[in-house]
C-alpha cells in the first residue's frame, strides 16, 4: 500500500450487494484492514445485502451503522456493488460521490451510464496497469467522461502498482479537510 494511505486515519467501509441471500459481518486485523479505529489497530468491514432492491437507500446505510462510533471515523466508504443505473438516483447523504471505471469495462461506460457519471464529484479510472492488455483507449475514456460531466476531475490509479494512488488519496484527504472546515 502507498504511504498516502496513512493519511486517511480511521476508516469504515460498507459494501452493499443487490439480490444476495446472506448478510455477513467480518472483523479483521490491521494489515488486511478496512476499518481502522484510532489506537486500536482493528479493522471492521460490513457486507450487507439490499434484498430484492437493485439500489441502496440512506436508511439501509443508517441501520447498518448502528453500533458504530461514526464520530471516531475520519472516512466512511460506502460501496454500492452492482449495476451503474439504479444507484445513480439515490442520495445517501454522502459528502463526496466517486464513480469508478475499470479499464476492463471499456471506455464507453460513461456514454452507456451517463447518469452515474453526471452525478459524481470525481471519476477514478482503475486497474490502469491492465490498460495495454485490454487495449483500453485512455483518450476516448477521458473524452467520454468529459462529454457526460464536463470539468469533472479524473484520477487514473492502479492498486496493484500504486500508480496514481497517492494523488487520489491526497485528494480525498483534502476533501475531508474542506468538508470539516465548512462544518465548523
Amino acid at each position: 500500500m502507498t504511504p498516502a494511505v496513512t493519511q486517511l486515519g480511521a476508516i469504515g467501509s460498507c459494501a452493499f450487494y443487490p439480490n444476495q441471500p446472506a448478510v455477513a459481518m467480518r472483523h479483521r486485523k490491521k494489515g488486511r484492514g478496512q476499518k481502522v479505529f484510532p489506537g486500536e489497530g482493528v479493522s471492521m468491514n460490513i457486507k450487507k445485502t439490499t434484498g430484492t432492491l437493485c439500489h441502496l437507500e440512506a436508511a439501509m446505510v443508517q441501520s447498518s451503522l448502528e453500533g458504530w462510533d461514526t464520530g471516531a471515523l475520519d472516512f466512511l466508504f460506502i460501496e454500492n456493488v452492482g449495476n451503474l443505473v439504479c444507484p445513480s438516483s439515490y442520495d445517501l447523504g454522502e459528502s463526496l460521490r466517486v464513480v469508478l471505471l475499470s479499464v476492463t469495462e471499456g471506455e464507453d461506460k460513461p456514454l452507456k451510464y451517463p447518469t452515474i457519471f453526471n452525478g459524481a464529484d470525481v471519476a477514478v479510472i482503475t486497474k490502469v496497469d491492465l490498460a495495454a492488455a485490454v487495449e483500453f483507449d485512455e483518450a476516448a475514456a477521458l473524452k467520454n467522461i468529459q462529454a457526460v460531466r464536463p470539468g469533472i476531475q479524473v484520477f487514473e490509479v492502479s492498486a496493484k502498482t500504486g500508480a496514481g494512488m497517492d494523488q487520489f488519496l491526497d485528494f480525498i484527504v483534502q476533501q475531508r479537510r474542506e468538508h470539516a472546515a465548512a462544518a465548523v
